[in-house]
């Protein structure tokens, strides 16, 4: 499955050896969020983790550096300075381990969209800013509200009690 979205949240980097190898390894896992049908109201999620090099230094640049130009890292999650869009294919499949089922996604394709120089490739109507009625929370008369909208995804303007 292949589907375009955003990195939601972006974790802290996990380093080590491989035991079977003995080659060092370096992953980035993140939260991405992505509409499976352009009718969904809410965004899927999905745990995905990279370890491609090439794509950890792409989203480098939307890291949110300290004066010492060391990652802000705030309860083991980098933050970001602006939204990154992306592409990624992923697949699932069921894993046996010790008579017991887990669950696995396996991360095969991503394209980092967002340039770091603040402007996205093509038209993203995500990144757009409100009109003065959206900024307003009104909806234009003779428009129908955007069902497949990042907007509404803002996780301060919840309201939900958890």
């Amino acid at each position: 499955m292949e589907f375009k979205g955003r990195i939601a949240r972006l974790f802290e980097t996990k380093e080590g050896v491989s035991q079977r190898t003995g080659i060092e390894w370096k992953s980035l896992p993140f939260v991405f969020e992505y509409f499976e049908h352009d009718t969904d109201r809410y965004a899927d999620t999905v745990l995905l983790e990279t370890f491609d090099k090439d794509i950890m230094a792409k989203i480098a640049p939307f890291v949110e550096k300290d004066a010492d130009g060391k990652e802000v890292i705030v309860n083991g999650e980098m933050r970001l300075t602006k939204m990154v869009e992306a592409r990624c294919g992923f697949a699932h499949r069921t894993k046996m381990y010790n008579g017991r089922c887990f669950n696995e996604v396996r991360l095969y394709k991503m394209e980092v969209i967002t340039e770091a120089d603040g402007q996205p490739e093509g038209n993203a109507s995500c990144t757009t800013a409100p009109t003065s009625t959206e900024a307003k929370g009104e909806v234009p008369t003779g428009t129908e509200p955007e069902l497949n909208s990042f907007k509404e995804l803002d996780t301060n303007s919840d309201d939900l009690p958890f």
